[in-house]
């Protein structure tokens, strides 16, 4: 995990701990030190590191949850190291940014994939069926 703010601590490591079947959560970086520690320890997570690099020894995946700016380029260094990227949304700033992720997934054979984790709640989905009834009424 790069990047442990808010939506790493709310969304993604609960849901990566409840895989402790499937999935081991093994290192979480983040520029912000004494968080990144806080979290190791709190979420029980055994290896708190300073950069990606030193990430990207340790895992076969990763999950972005940096600041928008950086998806690109971190999403890019993880596949250009071998590392499957599951990247927060949106998947980067333009679409150059974006065509530059996929040709580096493609050209190391590797996952690439953005989290629209809140499609999946019950707002959105309510909101998508009002939706679909509009666009059937506007035929």
């Amino acid at each position: 995990m790069i990047g442990v703010g808010g939506i790493a601590q709310d969304r993604h490591i609960p849901a990566l701990l409840k895989l402790k079947d499937t999935v081991s959560l093994v290192a979480v970086q983040d520029i912000n030190t004494v968080q990144m520690i806080d979290v190791a320890k709190r979420f029980n997570i055994p290896h708190a590191v300073e950069t990606p690099s030193e990430l990207f020894k340790l895992v076969d995946a990763v999950v972005i949850c940096t600041p928008n700016k950086f998806h690109a380029d971190l999403s890019i260094e993880a596949l250009n190291h071998g590392v499957h990227v599951l990247c927060e949304k949106p998947m980067a700033m333009t679409t150059e940014e974006c065509d530059r992720m996929i040709e580096a997934a493609n050209k190391n054979h590797k996952l690439l994939t953005v989290a629209y984790h809140y499609r999946h709640t019950d707002v959105a989905i309510t909101a998508k069926k009002a939706l679909n009834q509009v666009w059937l009424v506007n035929l």
